[in-house]
């Protein structure tokens, strides 16, 4: 087994500063879970406060790095930036005695004090970048199976249960030097304690992992230093696209369900007999019908920000990888391949925009279906309160009627009454005289008897 000469391992972490509609309190809560992966001392020196401006590109220490030695063992650095609206941070890691060489599985030893001791398990909110390094010793005499094989031994290390054959998306070569790049489960989801006493889901890519075989110490010491900010951007622009694509699967199972809460809805009231309907009822599942359907506009919104996201970091993603070539070529005065970074282009042309512009276009079908759907539902409605307004104005109309017929009969005496009702059928009931005894009660049954005709002659008008 080859060692390996100046192991090391940077980790580079992302959070979001604000995301799309957070309030202020959630952007607070974030500022304070980037601040902790920094000890208390380095928390007091952050160039950052609740009110900073959304900048390209700014370092957060005032000499950019802040190293430390964590024991006799370790040593290594803190290098804060903020990039836009997300934080980033590179934390090295190595050994204090990095002049004596080592065996690949020592990598094992620095991945754990960074995650235990350094970072205590804390993780990136959009995602994270292993990168894992070293130069080998008379690298000349060492051919690229051999590197590759030595590559293979500080991946296993730092990642148990691996399928190197699988999780390798391509190599490549910079500065002279042999590059890797591994990924598994590009997408998981994962809980995070960003808020106290409650944990936020995330979708994102947390193992993402950068191995560089590096052919001489000089190349690693005096020149791979300066590409920190360069990575730095790279890898935020990988995972701010993982991350976008991410949640845009969140919010496309969102929009199923609202689609699927309004149909039903609707149907229920689509299926209601008439003589069930309460318009109060109904209004309020209206209602509630129309606040979904704004969530279901607001989501396609956040659809279309999502892949505007994926587009502009894409972009920014293949002009950095162009520069990031560029400018190894120049240093080392070696010609540089940095294909390997293509497969994750394609991945994301070919199938996170493809997947988001479809699913932008069968929803938005669906938008529409949904506002025609409550549109006839609220037809309905309408015309069941028309009819139920034109019934009430008949109602109006007939006892109107008979008001108006009691209105205009003139007093009539008690022998009057009783006339009028020396009627044969009458004469059989008992007590009919006794209406005769109550003036108000003699005008309500002429008010009813008129009510009732004026109804009959109206219902066979309407024939």
């Amino acid at each position: 087994m080859t060692e390996i000469i100046c192991p090391t391992v940077d980790i580079f972490l992302y959070d979001l500063i604000e995301s799309l509609g957070a309030s202020e309190q959630e952007k607070k809560n974030k500022r304070k879970y980037f601040k902790s992966k920094l000890p208390e001392d380095i928390q007091q020196e952050l160039l950052i406060s609740d009110n900073d401006v959304l900048v390209e590109y700014v370092h957060l220490l005032p000499n950019m790095y802040k190293t430390f030695a964590s024991n006799s063992t370790y040593k290594g650095y803190y290098y804060p930036v903020q990039l836009g609206d997300t934080y980033g941070l590179l934390i090295e890691c190595n050994f204090q005695q990095e002049t004596e060489a080592k065996s690949p599985q020592c990598f094992e030893d620095l991945k754990k004090e960074l995650d235990k001791n350094i970072l205590k398990d804390k993780k990136g909110t959009i995602g994270q970048t292993l990168t894992i390094y070293g130069c080998l010793p008379l690298s000349s005499s060492i051919s690229p199976e051999q590197i590759e094989k030595v590559a293979k031994d500080c991946y296993e290390a730092v990642i148990p249960n691996l399928n190197w054959d699988e999780e390798l998306d391509g190599k490549g070569e910079y500065l002279g030097a042999t590059i890797f790049e591994l990924s598994r489960d590009r997408l998981v989801k994962q809980k995070l304690q960003i808020e106290e006493k409650q944990e936020k889901e995330t979708i994102q890519n947390n193992q993402h992992v950068i191995i560089i075989i590096y052919p001489d110490r000089q190349t690693l010491d005096d020149i791979s230093g300066r590409f920190h900010s360069d990575w730095m951007r790279l890898f935020h622009y990988y995972h701010k696209m993982m991350w976008a694509y991410g949640q845009s699967l969140k919010i496309k199972k969102s929009l199923k369900t609202d689609f699927a809460d309004i149909t039903t809805s609707s149907q229920s009231i689509d299926k209601k007999p008439d003589r069930q309907v309460n318009f109060k009822t109904l209004d309020r599942t209206l209602q509630e019908i129309q606040n979904t359907l704004n969530d279901y506009a607001t989501d396609l919104n956040n659809l279309d920000f999502q892949q505007s996201t994926i587009e502009i970091n894409l972009s920014n993603y293949e002009k950095r990888i162009a520069a990031i070539k560029e400018k190894s070529e120049q240093l080392s005065q070696r010609s540089s391949n940095l294909e390997l970074f293509a497969e994750f282009t394609k991945l994301v042309e070919d199938k996170y925009l493809v997947q988001i512009k479809k699913d932008k276009e069968n929803l938005e079908r669906g938008f529409k279906l949904l506002e025609n759907t409550i549109n006839a539902v609220r037809s309905r409605i309408e015309v069941k309160k028309a009819e139920s307004d034109r019934n009430f104005q008949e109602l109006v109309t007939v006892v109107g009627s008979g008001i108006a017929v009691v209105s205009i009969v003139k007093t009539t005496s008690k022998e009057q009454c009783e006339a009028y009702f020396k009627l044969d059928i009458i004469n059989n009931l008992s007590n009919y005289k006794g209406i005769c005894e109550y003036p108000l009660l003699y005008s309500l049954t002429i008010a009813l008897i008129v009510a009732i005709l004026t109804w009959l002659i109206r219902r066979l008008w309407q024939r």
